[in-house]
């Protein structure tokens, strides 16, 4: 859109139409401000698409970090009683958070060894005499393979070379943003300067004229400081061309789109 009114304008003054100040502000894109490059550079860390790719990868790969040491480590409690043949016991596995019970006890008691008496080996008195003991356990595990360590070795390396790209892509980002805002302050310049040679050509042309009333200066030299004034409004409209240009390009190197600037 804005090559196509350069075009225009370019042939209308090949042309030699006449342009009004209304007439100008029509053809030639609108004035507008820019943030600061500190806040054009936060923007472009959220709207430039190749650094929220980076972002992304690096959060993928911090949470496949945090999988896997969820997974090397495991922790379980158990109590446990047991009374003559009976046993009970409950465990809690803080990383599955899960809790078991167990409970045995005979079905039938099958007497064997020398009467009225019951084997070492059985756990069990003599007649008349009952055994019960109860307990709590403690179970601690960490599975520290090679593969697992070879596995988040590789992932740590990712993660480094991951980050050290963001940064790079943010400093140049940054680099960028600045260059052409400050791309867009010489051409704001630019526009100053040009505006004070039309003043300056304008002023002129008022001298002359009353100097060919008086009859110290020739028509020749009026339509020379004509001509001035119609180079000088030409060089006005092409400066605001090259700042709009400019700030469009800052703007774009921010990741704005181009309607959040008109």
């Amino acid at each position: 859109s804005l090559n196509a009114r350069i075009t225009w304008f370019s042939l209308a003054s090949a042309a030699g139409l006449n342009f009004n100040s209304s007439y100008l502000e029509e053809v030639l894109p609108k004035e507008g401000e820019l943030p600061k490059p500190p806040e054009l550079a936060g923007k472009a860390y959220m709207n430039l698409s190749v650094i929220q790719n980076e972002v992304v990868k690096i959060k993928q790969i911090e949470n496949e970090l945090k999988s896997l040491k969820n997974i090397d480590s495991g922790l379980s409690l158990k109590t446990f009683f047991n009374y003559d043949t009976h046993s009970a016991s409950a465990e809690y596995n803080f990383s599955a958070s899960n809790l078991t019970f167990f409970y045995s006890f005979p079905v039938a008691n099958i007497p064997y060894g020398t009467a009225g008496t019951v084997s070492a080996s059985s756990g069990s008195s003599t007649a008349g005499d009952s055994l019960w003991n109860t307990g709590l356990s403690i179970n601690l595990s960490l599975k520290a393979g090679k593969e697992a360590s070879l596995e988040r070795e590789s992932l740590n390396a990712a993660l480094m070379l991951e980050r050290t790209k963001l940064n790079f892509l943010k400093s140049s980002a940054d680099l960028n943003v600045r260059s052409k805002y400050q791309q867009w302050i010489l051409a704001g310049d630019m526009v100053k300067q040009s505006e004070r040679n039309l003043e300056r050509a304008k002023d002129n042309k008022n001298i002359l004229e009353t100097k060919s009333n008086l009859g110290l200066a020739g028509e020749d030299a009026l339509l020379e400081a004509s001509a001035l004034i119609s180079r000088a409004e030409w060089n006005v409209s092409r400066a605001r061309i090259e700042e709009e240009k400019a700030r469009i390009a800052a703007a774009t190197a921010a990741g704005y789109m181009l309607e959040d600037y008109k």
